[in-house]
């Protein structure tokens, strides 16, 4: 092997070892602004968790709204009817983002998660977390709108016995829902629980308000099946007069 090769050969070792080095600097470099980044993300992240639950409105203005709206006479100004329906779906709105805020920054980075999950301009790091966040959507809502639809489609206008049942168990649910974040708040935003660390508190809050989120869930879709149910038994008595 000639001289020129032998030195090509050492030339190029010596630049791939240099490569590698700054490689590796670089790397670590970019390792280290990442982790960072992600740290002060976090700091964000747990004061942003804080500041909502500590902050996080009533719900039982609503739990009356329904309430009142249940217990309209048959004969209630439809005036009247109208502007608590329309309150309710201004309080359920604020609700449910307000909830649904409090879930999506309660993500946690204790085993080194990413945030990965995008739903309606929002980021999360877990599956879990995601489901959770659907399931704080109440449906109160859509419960609302179509108890509306029903009221101006009656002749009279009535609230029916089944809507106004229904709207008196998502109250109940509603105030049970209020002692836990009464709860939640007093301990984990108090000054004389400051202690506890907010990654501690995440889980715990997201654990305590999940049966709520299933329960008022799981009233709207038996109101669901009920409807379906008495449209399906319409549709049948409409054919058979045909």
């Amino acid at each position: 092997m000639s001289k020129v090769s032998k030195f090509t050969i050492i030339g190029l070792i010596i630049l791939l070892g240099v490569n590698t080095v700054v490689f590796t600097m670089v790397y670590k470099e970019s390792e280290e602004k990442y982790d960072n980044l992600k740290s002060r993300y976090q700091m964000k992240n747990d004061s942003g968790f804080a500041y909502i639950l500590k902050n996080i409105d009533s719900v039982i203005p609503l739990a009356e709204t329904l309430e009142a709206i249940s217990n309209t006479a048959k004969d209630e100004s439809p005036t009247k009817v109208v502007q608590l329906i329309e309150t309710a779906k201004k309080e359920v709105a604020h609700m449910d983002e307000q909830l649904q805020a409090l879930i999506e920054f309660s993500d946690d980075y204790s085993e080194n998660g990413s945030p990965e999950i995008v739903v309606n301009h929002t980021v999360m790091n877990t599956e879990e977390q995601f489901n959770i966040y659907l399931s704080a959507d109440s449906g109160i809502w859509w419960v609302i709108r179509s108890i509306s639809y029903d009221y101006w489609k009656s002749s009279p206008k009535i609230i029916n016995d089944k809507a106004r049942e229904h709207l008196r168990l998502l109250a109940d649910e509603l105030r049970s829902m209020e002692k836990t974040l009464d709860i939640l708040k007093e301990n984990h935003t108090s000054s004389i629980n400051s202690i506890y660390a907010v990654e501690l508190a995440k889980p715990h809050v997201v654990g305590q308000l999940e049966p709520h989120f299933k329960k008022l869930n799981k009233l709207n879709e038996n109101l669901n099946e009920k409807l379906d149910r008495k449209l399906n038994e319409e549709l049948h008595s409409n054919s058979g007069d045909k």
